[in-house]
């Protein structure tokens, strides 16, 4: 489970479409445009990023943290565990 602070980060990052790079617990990395949170074919609620390769979808708890970028610049990293 994540917090509500976490969950609120989650959805400000995708009202404003910033770049994000994802960590998730298995090490996993992916990097792109947050743009949704939803819930998906397994009722996890996830966040939909948009990458180089199409939208992905990262369940919000199999995450690790979340680094934001603005203008290629990392500003927030926001630790899930």
């Amino acid at each position: 489970m994540i917090t509500c602070d976490q969950h609120d980060y989650v959805e400000i990052i995708c009202m404003y479409k910033f770049r994000v790079k994802i960590v998730t617990l298995t090490r996993t990395v992916h990097q792109g445009t947050a743009i949704d949170t939803l819930l998906n074919k397994h009722r996890q609620e996830c966040v939909l990023i948009e990458t180089t390769k199409g939208h992905l979808e990262i369940p919000l708890d199999g995450i690790r943290y979340i680094d934001v970028y603005i203008k290629h610049e990392p500003v927030k990293t926001i630790h899930f565990r």
